[in-house]
């Protein structure tokens, strides 16, 4: 079977109907914004909560751009390679990048982070190191949500059913966790609960302990590449154009090379170094050059102005770095690489640490991811003791209805049910004003028996755009 067949298809073997135009890649892209998990990100913090009352990049707002930057990227590379001739028609970059792919990989790449974003996701390690040796990951919880039953269309037993390519597109780290690894053991792309469908999609996963501590790890597909780098450079300028709006990244301060830039450099030197990586300077010094280029320090005056000269430098980084990313043909088995332009790549890593510096390792949110940790370990207790219900072979069980879906199918299947896994998974069908509200009741803040998981919940119907369901 050609390369481009085998990616299109589908884990239920079903293929679109006769006046259904689109591309497989495309339809699931429809498929995953028509979601629920897609629009939970709407509730989902990005750096700080959407619901603290500034026009804040939201999660979801994060993934759509990194959806489209992913597709600039490979409309771009596609634009600029597709007329190189080549000794064999299977090796043409045409038939290796495919921009819908891209586009559904940037959307999805975030789908499984947890309520409060990073603290949250530190807290469910914490907790799920002593039940599980898979622990808690959120890109192996988003594979998890993208290829679990979860009952969203045509019967129970159903899947999102996105293509091989698709999910293959949103492994950033195409391998199961390998604790003696070096990277894989603190970053790892699905659980072993889930080995059937990352095989399906990856092939044979390595068996656990078969790999040294820093054995070569299988590569990633070119629109993964791409997807990964889109994220980097949107997480990079949007999130320095959020805080230096507000006034929280001193901008104007970097700029003029005073105290203010020596302590961050100081602070992200032995950052960096503590992880092995000596081009801290190196890469601060690219980031002070492209904001000095596209940043005056004089417009930073007046508050129009700064938003004007904020707006811009966004557009022109973004731009600057799709047109600098570049391919390089490597072999017959795995033709073509993205290479991202060096000078631009570290600019991004160093401009991504801004905003770790100066809001997330703050002074001012620590009290905030403190309280969060602490509401994240005691939802997780309350659904650990609802998946236990569900294990035990009750069907009355108080949790979110995709969690409990997969579940009991997951029981009735004859196959062993994890309650911690399945608590991890209550909370990640959860947005954060949901996890908020559950958390008081269980504290006795509120009272009431309204239903907290509802107002999330799927749609009865969906708009016809491709009929009465766009996903099929």
């Amino acid at each position: 079977m050609r390369h481009k067949d085998r990616r299109s298809e589908r884990w239920s073997g079903n293929t679109k109907s006769a006046s259904d135009t689109r591309s497989e890649f495309r339809r699931d892209r429809d498929r995953l914004i028509y979601s629920e998990p897609f629009r939970r990100l709407a509730g989902i913090t990005q750096v700080v909560s959407p619901y603290e009352g500034q026009s804040l990049h939201s999660r979801l707002v994060h993934s759509l751009k990194v959806g489209q930057v992913a597709r600039g990227l490979a409309d771009n590379l596609l634009s600029r390679y597709s007329r190189r001739r080549l000794l064999s028609r299977s090796l043409r970059i045409s038939r290796h990048l495919d921009p819908d792919m891209s586009e559904f990989a940037g959307l999805a790449h975030d789908i499984g982070h947890p309520p409060f974003g990073h603290a949250a996701e530190d807290e469910l390690q914490d907790i799920m190191e002593s039940h599980d040796l898979d622990s808690f990951e959120g890109n192996a919880q988003g594979f998890r949500i993208l290829t679990r039953p979860t009952g969203h269309y045509r019967d129970d037993a159903s899947r999102l059913d996105f293509t091989r390519g698709g999910l293959q597109a949103v492994l950033k780290y195409p391998w199961l966790r390998e604790p003696c690894h070096k990277k894989a053991g603190k970053k790892w792309g699905a659980y072993r609960v889930d080995r059937e469908m990352f095989e399906w999609c990856c092939g044979p996963a390595a068996p656990l302990g078969s790999w040294s501590s820093v054995g070569d790890l299988p590569p990633r597909s070119m629109e993964a590449e791409i997807m990964d780098w889109a994220d980097d450079i949107t997480y990079a300028v949007h999130d320095l154009e959020d805080f230096a709006r507000l006034g929280v990244i001193p901008i104007a301060d970097l700029l003029s090379e005073g105290e203010t830039l020596i302590r961050f450099s100081a602070w992200l030197t032995k950052k960096w170094e503590s992880k092995g990586n000596a081009n801290a300077i190196e890469a601060l010094d690219e980031a002070l050059g492209c904001m000095k280029k596209h940043l005056p320090v004089r417009s930073f005056k007046r508050s129009s102005e700064r938003d004007v000269a904020l707006s811009l430098f966004t557009a022109r980084m973004v731009h600057e770095c799709i047109k600098g990313t570049s391919l390089e043909f490597r072999d017959s088995v795995h033709p073509w690489a993205m290479r991202r332009p060096d000078r631009l790549n570290l600019a991004v890593e160093a401009m991504k640490e801004l905003a770790w510096y100066f809001v997330i390792d703050g002074a001012e949110v620590r009290p905030s991811q403190v309280g969060q940790r602490i509401m994240i370990r005691t939802v997780f207790e309350y659904f650990y003791g609802e998946a236990r219900r569900i294990a035990s072979g009750l069907s009355h069980a108080h949790l979110p209805r995709s969690t409990r879906i997969s579940a009991e199918i997951t029981r009735n299947s004859g196959l062993d049910i994890s309650p911690a896994r399945i608590a991890c998974d209550a909370i990640c069908d959860l947005n954060e004003m949901q996890t908020s509200r559950l958390y008081n009741r269980l504290t006795g803040a509120t009272i009431g028996q309204s239903d907290i998981f509802g107002e999330s919940q799927e749609a009865a119907s969906y708009p016809a755009i491709w009929g009465a369901n766009p996903g099929r």
